[in-house]
């Protein structure tokens, strides 16, 4: 992968991530294959378009501060609280989402050609 630079990031991306997002994000653009005890795999460009896509339809999601995380293979993810103080977690695939909500103890995936429902569901926790 070539050096990650925040400039390839859409405004909105950024914005969202926050600048602890974006350190980060540029820190796991550096691991390379075995970096989580020889298991990890290196960064997903597929994920990381995932994940900028789904940003920017999601704007608002900075409220909540997402704190983000490079997944063992290679995919990002988003943990946040929902206004009620429960866990969101979404996990970036190239062509999926796979997530968790504490409140209702609820997993699961969806391509992300179907993730416009699933945004708007979110919008009404995070607003």
């Amino acid at each position: 992968m070539r050096e990650l630079t925040v400039e390839i990031l859409s405004d909105n991306a950024r914005r969202v991530l926050g600048a602890n997002g974006l350190r980060r994000l540029y820190e796991f653009s550096k691991y390379r294959t075995g970096w989580d005890a020889g298991q990890g795999q290196p960064l997903s460009r597929g994920s990381l378009s995932s994940l900028e896509w789904f940003l920017d339809q999601l704007p608002e999601l900075s409220t909540s501060e997402p704190s983000l995380f490079l997944t063992r293979t290679g995919n990002l993810q988003i943990v946040f609280e929902d206004h009620q103080g429960k866990t969101v977690e979404i996990d970036f695939f190239p062509d999926r989402l796979e997530y968790y909500f504490e409140d209702g103890d609820e997993e699961s995936s969806l391509p992300l050609s179907d993730a416009a429902d699933f945004i708007d569901r979110l919008r009404r926790p995070i607003a």
